[in-house]
């Protein structure tokens, strides 16, 4: 946590909410790693709602435009680390300025 936290200072989101990708278990355990020290993450996004997220969840195709929130991806699959990068890029967020692949 502390490794993102420094991480997370280098690239701030402004103003602007956080919004992790992914909603497993696992991302849900490192969530709250991120909680504990002093993050703040405003909702989660992922290809399903998650069941015992205590998080609000915002589908992928509601994501706010480019500047409107920073995300960040706590998925650590290659294919599917690969995919959420074209997806964000495709909508015009652009990394580090927008979201970072933390995984």
């Amino acid at each position: 946590a502390q490794y993102f936290r420094r991480r997370l200072a280098k690239h701030p989101g402004g103003d602007r909410q956080l919004i992790v990708c992914g909603g497993s278990r696992n991302i849900q355990e490192r969530m709250a790693l991120l909680l504990e020290a002093g993050i703040l993450i405003s909702a989660y996004t992922d290809v399903v709602v998650r069941n015992g997220n205590p998080l609000p969840f915002v589908p992928i195709e509601n994501l706010p435009e480019p500047g409107g929130a920073f995300v960040i991806s706590l998925i650590g699959q290659r294919g599917v680390r690969d995919e959420i990068r074209k997806l964000l890029t495709g909508r015009g967020y652009r990394e580090e300025q927008d979201f970072l692949m933390l995984a």
